[in-house]
């Protein structure tokens, strides 16, 4: 099994393309700190808030495994990586373990213009841009070639993306 992360700052379209992916029959692990976020659950404090992000991701990854040959992941865990930078912590050295050679294939969405839908860590297009900056850092400090997906219309982005892994859709 191939495990595909899509990722990139906010305001990158990724969660939209896995929704497109999950619509066209794919597998795909939903972002874990928005799952924690609309469930109304709100840690203690910002590092506490990456240690929930860091555990449910690992559920959900473990939850998705085996059921398809590719598995797409809307986000993986380098990306607490750069979010608990983003706060100001050290990331934790299991974080860094764990993310080491444990995805196949690295897709980093470039940005759209940031918008807050209401749910977002980040307040600004600064801030957006800092997040979109560490996540970039925290894949490759950790090792992994990151395959750009450039802004484009959301078809042709989930073309990308299935190219991107060997699969040529009629979409």
């Amino acid at each position: 099994m191939a495990r595909i992360v899509l990722t990139g700052g906010p305001c990158s379209g990724k969660t939209t393309v896995a929704r497109r992916l999950r619509e066209l029959g794919f597998v795909v692990v939903p972002e874990a700190a928005e799952t924690i976020i609309r469930s109304g659950k709100r840690p203690e404090g910002a590092l506490e808030f990456q240690w929930e992000i860091f555990k449910l991701q690992l559920k959900l990854e473990e939850e998705h495994d085996g059921r398809n040959h590719i598995l797409f992941l809307d986000r993986g865990i380098p990306d607490g990586i750069a979010y608990t930078r983003f706060w100001g912590y050290d990331p934790p050295g299991e974080f860094i373990k764990t993310a080491r050679n444990r995805y196949d294939r690295v897709l980093f969405f470039e940005r759209l213009p940031f918008r807050d839908e209401g749910f977002r860590v980040e307040r600004s297009e600064e801030e957006a841009n800092r997040a979109h900056r560490l996540i970039m850092e925290a894949y490759r400090e950790l090792g992994y070639h990151l395959d750009i997906i450039p802004v484009a219309p959301i078809e042709e982005r989930v073309r990308m993306v299935l190219r991107k892994v060997g699969i040529y859709p009629r979409i």
